[in-house]
């Protein structure tokens, strides 16, 4: 999912690196209403699935370069 909310993303393209507010963990309706709230959390399910899309992007990336 892509993020539309602010990130930290923002000060890297002021230095034109191209970047993205990416969500790689995977949610339910129920779990994205609880963003930033005294409840935030995700489903472990998603938080590996997260994880394991991390790990292969910033591979595939620094693999690349």
């Amino acid at each position: 999912m892509m993020g539309t909310g602010a990130t930290d993303s923002a000060s890297l393209r002021l230095h034109k690196v191209q970047a993205y507010g990416l969500e790689p963990f995977p949610m339910v309706e129920d779990d994205s209403s609880r963003v930033h709230g005294d409840n935030e959390r995700i489903p472990v399910d998603g938080f590996h699935k997260g994880v394991a899309f991390l790990y292969h992007v910033v591979s595939d990336f620094a693999s690349s370069k």
